[in-house]
C-alpha cells in the first residue's frame, strides 16, 4: 500500500511531503525507491532536487534513473545538477548527463556555458562536447573566448576547435586558424576540421598570410590541411605555386596512399590533370607495413584519422573503428595484435569493451591500451580491474603509440 501512497503524494505535489518522500529513497525496495524517484520528480522543486541528489552514488541503475529524473524536471537547479556530473569519477553516470543535455540543448546552453570557467579539466571537456552537438549559434563566442585565453592543456583546444565545428560560425571564423599553429596536432586537425566546414573570403585571406612565405610553419599548416581533406580549402589555393610545392612534398612523404589517392581524383575531376599526374606518381612509393595488426577504437573520427596518420607513418596496418560494438566483432573474427580504446563511447564505454573482450582473449594474448583524457583515479581502477594492459593520456603522438606498441609486442 506504500507505493501507490508515495504515486499519490506526487500528483499532489505537496512541498512539505518531500521529506516524507525522500526517507523511502532509503528503502531496502527497488521498486519503493524508483517510485519515490518518480514523486519527486513529479513535485519538481528545489527542495525535491536536493533530496535526489543527496541519494546519488550508491548504485549504478538508481544513479541513472536519478539522472533521467533531473532531465524530466528541466529547471535551472536540475540542468545545473545534469552539468555537475559531467565530473563525476562514474563513466556511467557522466555518459547519461551528455545525453541528457545534447537532447535539452535549448534549455542546457545556459548552465554549459557558465561551466566553462570550471577549474576541473575533464568536466571542461566534457562540456565542450555537448555545447558541440547542441548546434546552436549560442555556444560561439563563449569557446571562442575559452580559446582566446589559450587553455595549456592541448584536450581543452582540443575540444574547443572540435564543438566549433559543429557550431554555426557566422563573424569571427579567422579565430579558427590560430588552431593551425597549435604546437599539439590534434589540435590542428580539429581546426583545419572546422575551417574546411565554414571557408569563406576572410578565411581565404588569413590563410593566405599563413602559408607564405614558405616556411616550417606554413608546410605544417598545409600538412594539416591536406590530412584533414580539407577539399574546398585545397581547391581554392592548388593554383598557388607555393602552396602546391608544400602539397606535394607532405603528399610525397608523409600522407596516407588513401590521401594521395584522394587528391589525385579531386584534381582530375576539376580538370586539374597535369597535376594529378604528379600525385600519381608518388603512388609507387609505399610504406612497407610491419606484420603486426592494430585496432583503433574511439566515437570521434578526427581522432580515429590521427591513428590512422600516425600508425601508417610507423608501419603498422591499422583498423579504425567508431563504433565499439562492430569492433566487438571484428575482435572475435580476427584477433588483432593490439588494441588502442577510448574510455568515454557512447553505448558500450573502453571499460565495458574491455570486459567483454576478456571473455575471450586474457592480457596475456591480446593487449588493450586505454586512451583517454581523463584522470580521475577511479576510471583507471575499474579499467585495470576490467583488464586492460596500459592506460595513457591524450593528446597522444606517434613515438607515444610506438613506445607502447613495443612494450606490448615484443615480437617487434
Amino acid at each position: 500500500c506504500v507505493q501507490p501512497l508515495l504515486a499519490a503524494l506526487g500528483q499532489i505535489g505537496q512541498i512539505d511531503t518531500v521529506g516524507v518522500i525522500a526517507d523511502y529513497l532509503y528503502a531496502r525496495d527497488l521498486t519503493l525507491i524508483k517510485t519515490a524517484i518518480q514523486a519527486l520528480t513529479s513535485i519538481g522543486t528545489n527542495e525535491a532536487v536536493d533530496a535526489l541528489v543527496v541519494r546519488l552514488g550508491s548504485d549504478r541503475d538508481i544513479d541513472l534513473f536519478i539522472l533521467d529524473a533531473f532531465a524530466a524536471i528541466k529547471t535551472e537547479r536540475a540542468l545545473a545538477q545534469l552539468v555537475q556530473a559531467l565530473a563525476a569519477p562514474e563513466v556511467h553516470i557522466r555518459t547519461c548527463a551528455k545525453t541528457h543535455l545534447t537532447r535539452l540543448h535549448a534549455l542546457s546552453i545556459p548552465v554549459l556555458v557558465q561551466n566553462l570557467d570550471t577549474p576541473n579539466t575533464d568536466a571542461l571537456i566534457h562540456t565542450l562536447n555537448v555545447l558541440g552537438t547542441t548546434g546552436s549559434e549560442l555556444a560561439v563566442r563563449p569557446i571562442r573566448n575559452l580559446l582566446h585565453n589559450e587553455p595549456p592543456d592541448a584536450n581543452v583546444r582540443f575540444a574547443a576547435y572540435e564543438a566549433l565545428g559543429m557550431l554555426p560560425l557566422q563573424r569571427g571564423a579567422y579565430a579558427l586558424t590560430a588552431g593551425l599553429t597549435d604546437s599539439d596536432s590534434m589540435v590542428r586537425m580539429a581546426a583545419a576540421k572546422s575551417i574546411e566546414r565554414i571557408f569563406d573570403s576572410v578565411l581565404l585571406a588569413g590563410l593566405k598570410n599563413l602559408t607564405k612565405p614558405e616556411s616550417k610553419g606554413s608546410n605544417l599548416i598545409v600538412a594539416t590541411l591536406i590530412d584533414a581533406h580539407a577539399e574546398t580549402v585545397f581547391k581554392a589555393f592548388v593554383n598557388d605555386a607555393a602552396f602546391w610545392n608544400m602539397a606535394l612534398n607532405h603528399l610525397k612523404n608523409e600522407a596516407l596512399p588513401e590521401t594521395r589517392n584522394y587528391f589525385e581524383y579531386l584534381l582530375r575531376q576539376s580538370g586539374q590533370s597535369s597535376l594529378a599526374d604528379q600525385v600519381l606518381a608518388l603512388a609507387n612509393q609505399e610504406t612497407a607495413l610491419q606484420n603486426l595488426l592494430i585496432y583503433a577504437i574511439d566515437d570521434s573520427r578526427m581522432v580515429l584519422n590521427l591513428y590512422k596518420n600516425a600508425l601508417y607513418q610507423l608501419g603498422y596496418e591499422v583498423q579504425l573503428f567508431e563504433f565499439p560494438e562492430n569492433a566487438l566483432e571484428h575482435i572475435q573474427q580476427k584477433k588483432p595484435d593490439l588494441i588502442f580504446t577510448d574510455l568515454n563511447m557512447p553505448g558500450l564505454t573502453g571499460i565495458d569493451l574491455t570486459t567483454a573482450v576478456r571473455h575471450y582473449f586474457p592480457k596475456e594474448t591480446l593487449p588493450i591500451v586505454m586512451v583517454t583524457t581523463q584522470s580521475e583515479g577511479q576510471d583507471s581502477a575499474k579499467a585495470h580491474k576490467a583488464g586492460v594492459s596500459a592506460i595513457i593520456q591524450k593528446p597522444f603522438t606517434a613515438e607515444k603509440l610506438h613506445q607502447t606498441i613495443k612494450t606490448f609486442c615484443p615480437k617487434l
